[in-house]
């Protein structure tokens, strides 16, 4: 890995990502995740945040599987990539936590707090098909028959 390369990351269903550098990039685009420094080893970005590279969100929103299959819910990947890569998977007649940031103390970017996006794909659908990019005409991942967001 490169000096200064970022990594995003994922975390688990109801917590969110501690690490971000200060300085973001102009394009608009959010940068986020650990780095490499110059010894080629991972620095955490923002370690007066935590020292630990997931952190919980809200605690207060939770889905709920009343169907008789599973259901592959996807988050949207932010801040970082913005694809909807992180999955969770109810299943039938379970309660999931779902990550819910605190406006107040999360990530912003030009003064504008973070939400998390959720795409709910149709009940059966495996989850290793669920959480990928697909075009139009493709019924999970980005293109679901339903999402919603939190926040």
């Amino acid at each position: 890995m490169q000096a200064g390369a970022m990594c995003s990351y994922a975390c688990p269903p109801g917590c969110q990502k501690s690490q971000w550098p200060s300085a973001q990039d102009a394009t608009g685009q959010s940068v986020v995740g650990i780095s490499c420094n110059l010894d080629g080893k991972l620095a955490l970005t923002t370690p007066g945040l935590s020292k630990n590279l997931c952190i919980p969100g809200t605690g207060m929103v939770t889905v709920q599987n009343k169907m008789s299959n599973n259901a592959a819910t996807c988050r949207a990947d932010y801040p970082g990539t913005e694809d909807e890569t992180v999955p969770l998977n109810t299943e039938p007649d379970s309660t999931s936590l779902l990550t819910c940031p605190d406006a107040s103390t999360y990530f912003t970017w030009v003064g504008d707090s973070t939400t998390d996006q959720y795409y709910v794909n149709n009940q059966g659908v495996p989850l290793q098909d669920a959480c990928i990019r697909g075009t139009d005409g493709f019924d999970m991942g980005n293109c679901p028959p339903s999402y919603f967001g939190v926040g």
